[in-house]
């Protein structure tokens, strides 16, 4: 497992090197990946994933210099299309629909 070291083996620490294959996220710019890792849990159908958002974005930018909730969203999106392709055996090249996504965050 490609990560940091942890005192506890059993959670594991994702790896924040490298995006994901912006194939399996349907992105078309390495620059547009923010997810970069996937740990399968002990737990059947659980996972810790790994992302790291850019400092500065073009799209996803707030006035107040705090992150765009957006951000949040959009990992979120892309963590479900990418465990849908590599953990589910969903055929790259299925177009995914997300009829609603709600999202609570608060500082």
């Amino acid at each position: 497992m490609a990560g940091h070291p942890t005192t506890d083996p059993a959670s594991p620490v994702p790896s924040f090197q490298t995006p994901v294959a912006r194939r399996f996220v349907h992105r078309r710019a390495v620059a547009e990946v923010f997810l970069t890792d996937c740990i399968p849990c002990d737990t059947p159908d659980t996972f810790v994933l790994g992302a790291q958002w850019p400092r500065l974005h073009a799209f996803y930018r707030s006035g107040t210099g705090r992150y765009d909730t957006m951000l949040i969203v959009e990992t979120l999106r892309q963590a479900t299309i990418y465990l849908a392709h590599t953990r589910y055996r969903v055929p790259l090249g299925h177009p995914f629909v997300m009829h609603t996504l709600r999202v609570d965050a608060s500082v």
